[in-house]
């Protein structure tokens, strides 16, 4: 009986570490019940509010890396740029010690400026919100300085937070299996999943995406699946009306299907059905009429040498691609069997001067199909691609 009760408490915690529910959203925001606020576009997760009084530099970095908002345990001081990408001269509240700042509302901050990572001999960066200002202070300033942990949102909680189930989860339906990556049929149009291999049955991330017809290709974000309870349960956006929500399915223990219906969170009647065993992924070019439709559809699900497994949806011509790297995606046209359009991440190693698609961290790509591989180039920003993309289907 105690075994039972342990088991179950751990259940539980885990939970709140997989699920938190949102609680309320602003544009590309969304603030979860666990004192958590997720960027979208960037995949970064910060925390609700501020450390709420002056504090010198050391004391906040301190401060971000103890930090264990919603139970995780990798959170940081922010960069410089990543504070600045918040910043939104269209939104204004007053913080707490009567300046306006320029942010989003589900951030709270209580002053006008929060530390930053960067440091130059005895100076620290720091970002300003009432002016949309980047400065270098003295370390040990600490008057209207705060901390603002952040931490990457594509990461499930640390090894030491997940409970690894062996014994106790003897007999879950997907143990030692591929999960739900792969394409299924459904009733809103095919949908591609694609996440990592599962690993002594803890949760893995999910990014995919669905296409409902006539160029109407929706996106699955933020994604967990738990192959314990067999409960995938994501962020859905449809570019073409703005409609998003929070989705879950339950997935049946032959693994083949997965229904969604609508409960607290939102959701709508959704079911998915496979033919395939879980981890196997659809030929596209299985040619059964003996014409070469190699050289115009590579919907599927594709490696790549450097950035993960990528799930291509194709409408047409019309091309977009989640991959795995920085919560990535890819937006473009195929012309013949040559894919040129951008890349689009929730960061990279070089920041851009101006956003697309909402994001600063994006670049020019060209890729050119050849039956199972394919291989091209990509590029920072608007510079010229030249540096290798290679991989081939799945």
């Amino acid at each position: 009986m105690k075994k039972a009760i342990a088991v179950l408490l751990v259940l539980v915690v885990y939970a709140g570490f997989a699920f938190a529910g949102e609680k309320a959203r602003d544009g590309r925001f969304i603030a979860y019940d666990n004192g958590t606020v997720l960027d979208t576009n960037t995949n970064l997760m910060w925390a609700a509010r501020d450390n709420g009084s002056n504090i010198n530099w050391q004391n906040a970095k301190s401060y971000c890396e103890n930090y264990r908002g919603g139970g995780y345990t990798d959170w940081r001081m922010p960069t410089q740029d990543e504070l600045a990408g918040l910043y939104d001269q269209a939104k204004t509240y007053k913080s707490d010690c009567g300046w306006d700042v320029n942010l989003t509302d589900l951030i709270h901050l209580t002053c006008t400026w929060a530390w930053a990572s960067e440091t130059r001999g005895s100076d620290a960066a720091h970002f300003v919100f009432d002016e949309g200002g980047r400065y270098w202070r003295r370390q040990f300033r600490d008057v209207s300085g705060r901390a603002l942990p952040v931490r990457s949102g594509n990461q499930n909680a640390p090894s030491s937070e997940v409970p690894l189930f062996k014994a106790e989860t003897q007999g879950s339906p997907m143990s030692g299996t591929g999960g739900v990556a792969g394409t299924w049929n459904s009733n809103w149009g095919p949908v591609s999943l694609t996440h990592e291999p599962i690993v002594n049955n803890q949760p893995v991330y999910v990014t995919g995406s669905w296409n409902q017809g006539d160029g109407k290709i929706g996106q699955l974000t933020n994604g967990t699946f738990d192959p314990v309870s067999g409960v995938l349960k994501f962020s859905y956006y449809q570019p073409w009306n703005g409609a998003h929500g929070i989705q879950k399915f339950k997935l049946s223990n032959d693994g083949r299907k997965m229904e969604g219906h609508p409960d607290n969170e939102g959701g709508f009647d959704w079911v998915c059905t496979s033919s395939l065993q879980q981890g196997e992924h659809p030929s596209v070019s299985t040619n059964q009429s003996g014409s070469d439709n190699s050289s115009n559809s590579i919907a599927g699900t594709w490696t790549s040498d450097t950035f993960g497994d990528m799930t291509i949806n194709q409408s047409g011509s019309d091309i977009i691609v989640s991959y795995t790297w920085q919560n990535g995606r890819i937006i473009g046209k195929l012309v013949g069997n040559v894919l040129a359009g951008n890349w689009i991440q929730g960061s990279s190693d070089q920041r851009c001067s101006y956003a697309k698609e909402n994001s600063f961290y994006w670049g020019k790509l060209n890729i050119t199909f050849s039956g199972n591989s394919y291989s091209g180039t990509w590029g920072y920003c608007d510079t010229e691609p030249k540096t290798d993309w290679k991989g081939k289907r799945k």
